[in-house]
């Protein structure tokens, strides 16, 4: 089973957007700055002045607070990366569908599988392999990990979408084996270019 995510937005693109509505709250700031101290009286010079301390303090103020509140967030991220086993760095899975044999179970409806967050936000791909035993019912339980790269988060997000899921035999096979491995490639739209392959 493929799961696919998408590239949030690059880091640049919402450093862009932030500095461009900070430019435009400059602006703003210093016209009607220096427009109130002008009609309060001041002199054309100092009302400039006095506005350009203030906006001037404004942005590094602000500039000081942004840096602040990323050094945290990295922080944070870098803390929930150890603590969730992913690699430092981005990781690519290399996968191919034909590898895979058609499966004696196959499941009744699509299996709402969720990337793992900060996976995708670190761009880590995955795979795992989950074994299932299917009761009378076609019901999935008693999951096992049978192998899981680079983390067992993807075996967490594969997990939670099978732990209950209903199966179906295909083909009238399976009758006596019950027990099902079930494959999960986690990938991120646009990290690999993928090849065509012509049959």
């Amino acid at each position: 089973m493929l799961v696919w995510a998408t590239r949030r937005l690059p880091d640049y693109v919402a450093r862009g957007a932030i500095l461009a509505a900070l430019f435009v709250l400059v602006v703003v700031l210093q016209i009607g700055l220096t427009s109130g101290l002008r009609a309060a009286g001041a002199g054309s010079g100092v009302a400039l002045a006095l506005a350009g301390f203030a906006v001037l303090g404004l942005v590094l103020g602000t500039n000081w607070a942004i840096k602040r509140n990323r050094m945290r967030r990295l922080a944070a991220i870098e803390a929930a990366r150890l603590r969730q086993g992913l690699p430092d760095g981005p990781c690519c899975v290399v996968w191919s569908s034909e590898s895979a044999g058609e499966a004696a179970w196959a499941p009744e409806a699509t299996l709402k599988v969720r990337y793992p967050r900060l996976a995708r936000r670190l761009g880590v791909e995955g795979a795992v392999v989950i074994e299932v035993e299917i009761d009378d019912g076609g019901r999935a339980g008693n999951l096992r990990c049978v192998d899981v790269w680079p983390s067992r988060v993807f075996y967490r997000a594969a997990a939670a979408a099978l732990d209950g899921a209903r199966f179906t035999m295909q083909g009238g096979r399976g009758r006596l084996d019950r027990t099902v491995r079930v494959p999960f490639v986690f990938r991120i739209s646009g990290a690999v270019r993928r090849r065509r392959t012509h049959r």
